[in-house]
Formats: structure tokens, C-alpha cells, sequence
């Protein structure tokens, strides 16, 4: 279904989103990954994309210090969006 979504709408950052986490939910995390970044193309500043995309870098164990850096864009993201 998400498929034939973004067969027809190829920007669509939800959907894309939505992909990354069902596949996460099936082990296929480095393809969920890449949903996030495709994602990410089209809303790079979007904090669920960013926070799902975190969170299936942690499950591949990135370093401690990496996941620092994404959680620090995170906050800098949302600190902007109360500005």
C-alpha cells in the first residue's frame, strides 16, 4: 500500500516515514534507513523523521558519540521551532 503511495506521490514525507517504520518493525532496518533519508530529502529539519531515523541507527549500534550528534540536532530543531 505505502508502495503504490509513493508510486504516485514520490514526495510524500509521511509516507516514506510510515515505510521506514513498518519495515524497522520487520529486522529491515538499513532499508528503513533509507526511507528516513528519503524522508529527510523532503522535510530535512522533520524531528519524528530524525527521531525514527535516530532511533534505527541506535538499533545498528552507532556509537555513542554519533547518537550525541543526532540528538543534538534534535533539540537544536526543536529550540528553532519555539523561535
Amino acid at each position: 500500500m505505502l508502495t503504490k503511495l509513493l508510486d504516485k506521490d514520490p514526495k510524500n514525507k509521511t509516507a516514506w516515514n510510515n515505510k521506514g517504520l513498518a519495515l524497522g518493525k520487520f529486522g529491515r532496518v538499513y532499508e528503513a534507513i533509507d526511507c528516513y533519508d528519503k524522508a529527510l530529502e523532503i522535510a530535512p529539519r522533520d524531528p519524528v523523521v530524525l527521531n525514527n531515523k535516530g532511533s534505527a541507527l541506535f538499533k545498528k549500534g552507532v556509537s555513542a558519540r554519533r547518537w550525541s550528534v543526532i540528538e543534538q540536532h534534535l533539540r537544536k530543531t526543536q529550540i528553532a521551532r519555539l523561535l
